[in-house]
């Protein structure tokens, strides 16, 4: 059976997400998502706006039901622009993948969203066995759930990725998994991410965790202060800010703009 919907497209730096506005059961999200992302959109991410609870000013689940920070930052855009606002407002969210209520500021078509700051950071400066062609220099950034390898002057290539992905597999075999193609001298990121649930690798635009992380693996190894990174990605660029106290990083945050495109009706076979 045919049912139309209706959905809003954003796009926060590139990485393409779409968000449905009528209410889906959650066991067809994957259902729905899969057919919206086959269309005409090079769409990235599917996102679900739930009926706003007591406490907080929006309710967005993932397709996946993990968090995805680009996506909960355009929420926050989609309802600053649906209440008619202007100048700066903060949206207190419940995101799925975060049991704590998420604050997204937004002004205008711009946004920032704090990030989890990470479980641990280890520099990486030897080649792990089995990767003798690649020479490995970098940070492991642990998010909890998802493992990000930041390396740097690696070259970006399909080859490189699956070396570098079968060993945070085999080392670490977490839920996700990120390699971060680092150029530190131009802050340029090319980011890679492997889900495991639905075995599938995203070369993307750009990427809001991927860029935390090597904000965070920069200001590591800075003195105390407050660092702000332009991390310049394929499609787009995202600012970082992170803050180092006494030697640990004790704020990290993502920060950009946003494009939001009018709601539209699509049909979908449900």
């Amino acid at each position: 059976m045919k049912k139309k919907i209706r959905i809003k497209v954003a796009n926060p730096a590139g990485n393409i997400t779409i968000f449905v506005l009528d209410e889906v059961p959650r066991k067809d999200y994957e259902k729905v998502a899969s057919q919206l992302l086959a269309m005409d959109y090079e769409a990235d991410e599917v996102g679900f706006i739930k009926e706003k609870i007591d406490g907080v000013d929006g309710v967005l689940e993932m397709s996946g039901m993990d968090f995805v920070a680009n996506a909960s930052r355009a929420f926050g855009l989609l309802l600053y622009e649906e209440q008619g606002l202007q100048g700066e407002k903060t949206f207190a969210l419940k995101v799925s993948g975060k049991d704590e209520t998420v604050k997204v500021v937004v002004k205008g078509n711009y946004t920032q969203i704090p990030m989890s700051l990470p479980l641990s950071m280890n520099r990486v400066d030897k080649i792990p066995e089995g990767l003798e062609n690649v020479l490995v220099k970098g940070t492991l950034v642990d998010f909890g759930g998802l493992y990000h390898l930041v390396v740097n002057g690696v070259e970006p290539s399909k080859e490189n990725y699956e070396l570098l992905k079968k060993y945070m597999l085999e080392k670490f075999n977490p839920p996700g998994v990120g390699i971060m193609f680092c150029d530190p001298d131009k802050h340029y990121l090319t980011p890679v991410v492997y889900i495991k649930d639905n075995d599938t690798d995203y070369w993307e635009g750009s990427c809001g965790s991927g860029t935390a992380a090597v904000a965070a693996a920069l200001a590591n190894m800075r003195p105390d202060g407050e660092y702000t990174f332009q991390i310049n990605q394929p499609a787009d660029y995202i600012k970082s800010t992170a803050k180092v106290k006494d030697g640990k990083l004790v704020y990290l945050s993502i920060e950009g703009p946003v494009e939001m495109k009018a709601v539209e009706s699509v049909e979908i076979e449900c």
